[in-house]
């Protein structure tokens, strides 16, 4: 009786272990996430601004808008080295470059918006 018990659990075993296998082979290469926060000058949460994301790659950049918290995502991106900058009413941030995000891997940023210096235009 106890090597039939046995038997049956382990043959019922088998497949939640194969299911785990196939589970891990078909992961999504375009899984990982940059996510973070964009604060203004005060250090408050900027909501609404626009946050634009660039692979280096070349591939065509995102862009999407934070939420009353100031948070932002961007999800189901490949591993690869990304640029991300955000900007709202006049204000911007600095590019922060040379994100390198692994397969699957998950990053996060804080933004800081700055007003800009005017330019200084030479006198004739």
């Amino acid at each position: 009786m106890r090597k039939l018990l046995t038997g049956i659990l382990l043959l019922g075993a088998i497949p939640i272990a194969t299911g785990t296998v196939s589970a891990q082979k078909s992961r999504d290469p375009r899984s990982g996430v940059i996510e973070g926060t964009v604060e203004t000058q005060s250090g408050k949460p900027a909501n609404r601004a626009a946050v634009f994301l660039q692979p280096a790659d070349g591939e065509a950049p995102h862009g999407t808008r934070t939420d009353a918290d100031g948070h932002f995502m961007f999800k189901n991106l490949k591993q690869g080295i990304y640029e991300v900058r955000a900007e709202s009413a006049l204000q911007t941030s600095e590019w922060q470059r040379d994100i390198n995000l692994k397969r699957g891997g998950k990053l996060s940023l804080t933004l800081q918006l700055k007003t800009p210096k005017p330019s200084q235009k030479p006198q004739p």
